[in-house]
């Protein structure tokens, strides 16, 4: 059982299917196939994957040799392949998209790549989404649909914004980053990393608190009396500052939690608990300490939590109080050298 059904939810694998997607201009259709069944139901009659023209030809502009989903511009000669639904693996190094031409990859990102503080994605138990929207039939898309069935399809680029006069990408992230891509080399034009900067700045505020604790513990009598309790209580809070910056820089910026305020308290709480666990898994994963299975189930309940407190967030906050203790142990002396100089 999950202890936090708001940041974590449940989930069931599929394989990949075939499909057929037509662009929003209508003059091309892109086509998956199963190797076992081609089109397996779905109208037309195209035996490869790849670019077809949408004038009834059968015959393909160029194919592909993969069963990913996509993002489709009017051109003809791109794609945009989207990594497999991102199976959890504590580092985010999984694909998250690819820009093709004509078949042949010009660029592939990773999400760690892209996204800051990826633990505070929206994961399920094994999983994780990274894109605002994709194939969701509620967000405005340009009118190329994707098709699993004969049925009415999916906006295939809800998600996404082409300029097909420029030949851009746009994307947006869970947690409000957003990007430009040129789709000619899968270059980025530009890109706004709005919780970057927040944690930046929160963190030289952290920064500058820190010194000025230091300083205070350092010079002023009433403090020094007390050093051990000082130097912990530093260090404690320290490590719940850090622990902060990128709950805080996330929630103000998440373009899903910006419509009322209700929804930032259930997300900043939920994924506060969440963060204990994960956000030591990503750092340990990322340096190469730990490795996890394969097909590992996130698990959030409280005996995991406490396990992660008292294996890394109280020692990190005991090791910061150990360096305080050295640090204002040393500018105290310093400071009463100075004052003896000065008699």
């Amino acid at each position: 059982m999950l202890g936090l059904a708001a940041a974590v939810f449940a989930d069931q694998e599929a394989g990949p299917f075939p499909y057929k997607a037509v662009t929003a201009d209508r003059k091309y259709i892109f086509v998956v196939t199963d190797p076992k069944c081609g089109l397996c139901g779905i109208d037309g009659d195209y035996k490869q994957s790849g670019m077809y023209r949408n004038d009834g030809s059968t015959a393909p502009l160029w194919t592909v040799d993969w069963m990913n989903r996509i993002f489709l511009p009017n051109d003809g000669r791109h794609v945009v392949r989207l990594g497999r639904w991102a199976r959890y693996s504590a580092t985010y190094r999984e694909e998250l998209f690819t820009f093709v031409e004509e078949g042949r990859v010009l660029k592939t990102y990773t999400t760690v790549e892209l996204v800051d503080f990826p633990y505070l994605l929206p994961h399920s138990v094994s999983h994780y989404g990274v894109f605002y929207g994709p194939m969701d039939p509620d967000q405005p898309g340009d009118g190329a649909v994707v098709k699993y069935d004969n049925g009415a399809g999916y906006p295939v680029n809800s998600g996404a914004t082409f300029d097909n006069q420029q030949n851009t990408l746009r994307i947006e992230t869970h947690n409000g980053d957003t990007y430009l891509f040129d789709l000619n080399t899968g270059a980025i034009l530009s890109a706004r990393r709005p919780a970057r900067t927040t944690a930046v700045l929160l963190a030289a505020l952290l920064i500058v608190l820190y010194s000025v604790f230091l300083l205070i513990a350092a010079r002023v009598h009433s403090v020094r009396k007390h050093p051990r309790i000082t130097a912990f209580a530093g260090g404690f809070a320290l490590v719940f500052g850090l622990f902060m910056i990128p709950l805080v820089a996330v929630a103000l910026n998440a373009p899903v939690h910006l419509d009322d305020w209700s929804r930032i308290t259930e997300y900043f709480w939920s994924y506060a608990y969440l963060q204990i666990s994960m956000l030591p898994r990503y750092l340990l994963a990322s340096l190469g300490v730990l490795a996890l299975p394969e097909n590992y189930c996130i698990t959030t309940d409280w005996t995991m939590t406490l396990e992660w407190l008292a294996l890394f967030w109280l020692p990190l906050a005991l090791l910061f109080g150990f360096i305080n203790r050295f640090v204002i142990g040393f500018f105290s002396r310093e400071s009463r050298v100075e004052s003896r100089e000065l008699v």
